[in-house]
């Protein structure tokens, strides 16, 4: 849905704010019933570390200094 809100005068974007894509890759501890600190399952995904500081940095207002992070779809 985040690809839709980036395209230039997308209807699920109608003031053209910027958007910034990162994919997390899931890498889950096989220990971890919930998946460890590099898991990006649905919920447990926020107890990843990568993504709590993403957050941490647009929170920091350092969030337009992250760059996009996706393969591309076509």
């Amino acid at each position: 849905m985040s690809h839709e809100w980036k395209k230039p005068n997308s209807r699920f974007n109608p003031a053209n704010i910027n958007v910034t894509i990162v994919e997390i890759k899931h890498e889950p501890d096989r220990y971890d019933i919930r998946g460890g600190a590099k898991t990006a399952e649905h919920v447990d995904i926020l107890g990843s570390s990568e993504l709590n500081e993403l957050i941490l940095r647009v929170a920091g207002g350092q969030g337009d200094r992250i760059p996009d992070r996706y393969p591309e779809f076509n």
